[in-house]
């Protein structure tokens, strides 16, 4: 994951791909998502608009909310 943060810091115009299902894995220079439930898009855009507890509930089929710090997500049950 630092290769990936440090390359989107050190490359701006080069796009960085990173795949997971894990959003607290989504480094600081990630700065849009795409979120898919059983091969459909829930939700698309902006790291910081889209990962919200609407989206994440629909995603994950849980609640769930999102705590945006320091251009990181953590994921705490709602």
């Amino acid at each position: 994951l630092s290769t990936i943060d440090s390359g989107c810091r050190e490359h701006p115009n080069i796009p960085q791909v990173l795949i997971t299902h894990h959003p607290e894995e989504i480094v600081s220079g990630i700065t849009h998502v795409l979120m898919i439930r059983e091969g459909s898009v829930v939700a698309q855009g902006p790291k910081e608009e889209t990962l919200n507890e609407e989206n994440l509930t629909k995603t994950y089929g849980v609640p769930l909310k999102a705590v945006h710090r320091d251009g990181r997500v953590w994921i705490l049950p709602s």
